[in-house]
């Protein structure tokens, strides 16, 4: 059974917090029979495997089986939730300035005294992390 595509990841355990940390606690969650292994695991993905059917294993077995599809599968969450970051903080910006009316170019921050160095560089980390990411993916394609 090669896997061919990873569809979800699910972690089952609970949380608690930890020293002001959230954590996940083992032995905590509903455990699935890995169909590479066999045994039980808590954190398992949902993967297509070549014939085209669906299989649930163990995300250490689905990364030992397709460390590429699995290193493909990681990069596009991270961009995901990347991309939904920049958002949020796009949308946090544009309610920080609309008190401020048509006197603001929203993305030129050479308009704005209020527009503070510190976001406009926050934007650039969000605009290069996102491009490394995007690169990675389109190599794994390849």
């Amino acid at each position: 059974m090669k896997i061919t595509k990873i569809l979800r990841i699910i972690d089952t355990r609970s949380t608690a917090e930890v020293d002001g940390r959230i954590v996940r606690l083992s032995g905590t969650g509903e455990s699935c029979i890995c169909e590479l292994c066999g045994r039980n695991h808590e954190i398992h993905a949902i993967v297509k495997i070549d014939d085209g059917s669906v299989a649930n294993v163990g995300v250490g077995c689905a990364k030992k089986s397709s460390p590429v599809e699995f290193k493909r599968f990681d990069d596009e969450k991270k961009l995901s939730d990347l991309r939904d970051k920049r958002a949020s903080f796009l949308d946090t910006l544009a309610e920080r300035f609309t008190r401020y009316g048509d006197e603001i170019r929203f993305f030129d921050p050479t308009n704005s005294k209020e527009f503070l160095s510190a976001d406009w560089k926050r934007l650039r980390e969000y605009a290069k992390k996102i491009r490394v990411l995007e690169e990675s993916i389109k190599q794994l394609g390849e």
